[in-house]
């Protein structure tokens, strides 16, 4: 039960700072997502960690393994996956592509 809840801190602190990293607001990224603002909400205080599926389609936006998102510790992503700064203009080119059909709200 431990491992669990060391996965969900570790999904909530890696995705909060990824959206930060790239600038993604709470709001901007549910609708990049496809969730609601109560998914997210839920994620991002640490209520709930996102279905395998969900998971996968977060760790691919980010290009980094789901598996990684969900149990590394920030500082290792950092030192590893996102050390790469063309992995970070790929992530950025992944997100206008997504937020082009989007509506403002």
């Amino acid at each position: 039960m431990a491992r669990q809840a060391d996965d969900a801190t570790r999904f909530t602190d890696n995705f909060t700072r990824l959206l930060g990293m790239h600038g993604l607001t709470q709001h901007f990224a549910a609708q990049l997502l496809g969730v609601s603002a109560a998914t997210m909400s839920a994620w991002m205080n640490g209520k709930a960690t996102p279905s395998l599926s969900r998971a996968i389609g977060i760790a691919d936006l980010f290009q980094i393994s789901t598996d990684r998102l969900m149990g590394a510790e920030f500082v290792e992503l950092l030192e590893q996956e996102l050390a790469d700064p063309e992995r970070f203009k790929r992530v950025e080119t992944r997100i206008q592509r997504k937020a082009r059909p989007l509506k403002a709200v």
